[in-house]
């Protein structure tokens, strides 16, 4: 614990100025406009600059990188709650809120984007069916600063505790920047924040939970299935997923480019279709 509570100290000490030049941060998720883990985000980060909400006005879990397209039109419910805070309430996916939010609703671009707190957790190859961690992703394709932030469901889980680190982790990255067409996804143990044994910074882990369906037959003789999945209670070492299990907060840097390079000189060796260097 004393290495988080240091931890927490170099980041408040590390900060530019904040009450004469504060930060516009854009806060989405996918769990929806409503969900616990956003509104104790929002509270966390109102205290380190000006905040503007633009979240699915529903539940848009598991939508990964998807977009809201098609003939149907967006609708938007806009407000500005009492402490002069913009919230955009969408009928979109998590990524085509956060498109939307830059192209059309925001009157000034943020300096960068939160996306949760997720209710549950976001490791490993689950990233990928993310929507927490798309909207983060799309951001990133923008060239803005983002974090993904999600926490372990738990009888103990502690939004406000991952949104206090949030709030933190947010100060040390717009003053120490990273590399353009990355971002971090973060996940948070379902642990109060005193029983948090620290902070690992680790690769995602390469693991996937089980997909569960569970059959069913409507009384007309229909068949349906019912999904679910079975979490995994256990992961390789050294791994965001390892690192959660075992009480840490789980920090990982994610790039945009996936492309496999080293396998470029293979595939030109197989000189497909007369192709040469």
């Amino acid at each position: 614990m004393r290495k988080l509570l240091f931890f927490f100290i170099i980041l408040s000490f590390s900060f530019y100025g904040l009450s004469q030049n504060p930060p516009h941060i854009l806060l989405t998720n996918d769990d929806g406009i409503d969900a616990p883990g956003l509104l104790a985000m929002y509270k966390a980060l109102s205290r380190v600059g000006k905040v503007t909400v633009a979240a699915p006005a529903s539940n848009q879990s598991a939508t990964g990188h998807g977009l809201t397209t098609g003939r149907n039109p967006i609708f938007v419910k806009t407000w500005t709650d009492d402490g002069g805070s913009v919230w955009h309430a969408i009928s979109a996916r998590p990524a085509t809120c956060l498109s939307l939010a830059l192209e059309s609703l925001l009157t000034d671009p943020p300096d960068i984007v939160v996306s949760g707190s997720n209710n549950g957790t976001n490791l490993g190859l689950v990233t990928y069916y993310s929507g927490t961690v798309g909207a983060a992703r799309e951001a990133a394709f923008r060239g803005i600063p983002s974090i993904a932030v999600s926490v372990q469901v738990g009888s103990q889980m502690d939004f406000e505790g991952a949104a206090e680190f949030t709030a933190h982790l947010v100060e040390r990255y717009l003053k120490e920047k990273l590399p353009a067409k990355t971002f971090i996804n973060l996940n948070y143990p379902a642990l109060p924040k005193d029983q948090v044994k620290g902070v690992k910074v680790e690769p995602l882990s390469l693991e996937l939970s089980r997909s569960l369906f569970v059959k069913g037959t409507m009384p007309n003789g229909q068949d349906y299935f019912w999904p679910s999945y079975q979490p995994l209670v256990s992961g390789e070492p050294n791994t965001d997923l390892s690192a959660v299990l075992e009480g840490y907060i789980a920090i990982t840097p994610l790039q945009l480019d996936a492309t496999a390079s080293g396998l470029i000189p293979l595939l030109k060796s197989w000189q497909l279709g007369g192709v040469r260097d």
